[in-house]
C-alpha cells in the first residue's frame, strides 16, 4: 500500500516542514496548499514541492497567480495585503520567477488518494460534486468564489464517495476531526504545523520555531 504525508498550511515555513517530515514515516509529501506568503521561506517551500511529492492550489497560491497574471479576480494589492511581499522577498526581493508562476498554474485543486479527498478547503455542502466546487466564479467576492474549494470556510459534510476528507485553510478549526469522515489540519493559529500520514491516519505536529 502506498504511503503519504499530507502537510497542512505552511505559509513559508520551510524549517518546520523539514522537522515535521523528519518525524513522519516515509511517504510521498503532499501539500494542501498555502505554501507561500507571511513567512520568509516561501522560496524554499515552493522549490521543495516542485521537486518532491505533490501540492494542491490554495487560496494564497491563487492570489499569487492572479497578481502576476493580472486577471483582476481580486482587488488590486490583495496579494501583498495577505503576505505576498514576504514571498517576493524570499526570492531576493524581486519578482517571483516565471518557472514558479507557471508551476503554480498547473497545481490541481484537489487530489484523491486511496479514496481520500485532499483539498485546500472542505467542499461546501451546496455542491453536488468536487468538480462543481472547483469553479472559482468571476471573483473572490461572488458566492461561487467564496464557496469554492480554495475559499470555503463551512464545515465538511459526509460524502459517500470518499472514505476521508483532508483539508487545511480554516485556522478557526485548528487541528480538528469531524467524526471519522473529515479532518482539518490548518493549526497555524496555534503556531503549530500539522500533518497526517496515510494510510495510518496518525497526526504529527511540530511547534513553530
Amino acid at each position: 500500500m502506498n504511503s503519504y504525508n499530507i502537510i497542512g498550511d505552511l505559509a513559508g515555513r520551510y524549517d518546520e516542514l523539514m522537522l515535521l517530515l523528519a518525524k513522519m514515516p516515509g511517504g510521498e509529501p503532499i501539500s494542501v496548499g498555502d505554501m507561500v506568503d507571511r513567512h520568509d521561506q516561501s522560496k524554499q517551500v515552493v522549490e521543495f514541492f516542485m521537486n518532491n511529492g505533490r501540492a494542491i492550489m490554495g487560496n494564497h497560491e491563487h492570489l499569487l497567480l492572479s497578481h502576476y497574471r493580472q486577471d483582476h479576480y481580486y482587488e488590486s494589492g490583495m496579494w501583498y495585503y495577505n503576505g505576498g511581499l514576504q514571498t517576493e522577498n524570499s526570492f531576493g526581493g524581486g519578482m517571483v520567477p516565471d518557472t514558479v508562476i507557471n508551476w503554480v498554474e498547473t497545481l490541481p485543486k484537489y487530489l484523491v488518494v486511496d479514496d481520500c479527498l485532499i483539498s485546500h478547503a472542505f467542499l461546501n455542502p451546496r455542491f453536488a460534486s468536487v468538480q462543481e466546487a472547483c469553479d472559482l466564479g468571476y471573483s473572490a467576492y461572488d458566492q461561487q468564489g467564496e464557496d469554492s474549494i480554495i475559499w470555503n470556510r463551512s464545515k465538511p459534510c459526509r460524502r459517500k464517495e470518499y472514505s476521508l476528507q483532508i483539508a487545511g485553510h480554516n485556522s478557526n478549526f485548528g487541528l480538528k476531526w469531524f467524526d471519522d469522515y473529515a479532518v482539518g489540519i490548518d493549526s497555524s493559529r496555534q503556531k503549530v504545523l500539522s500533518g497526517i500520514h496515510l494510510p495510518s491516519k496518525i497526526i504529527y505536529q511540530v511547534p513553530y520555531l
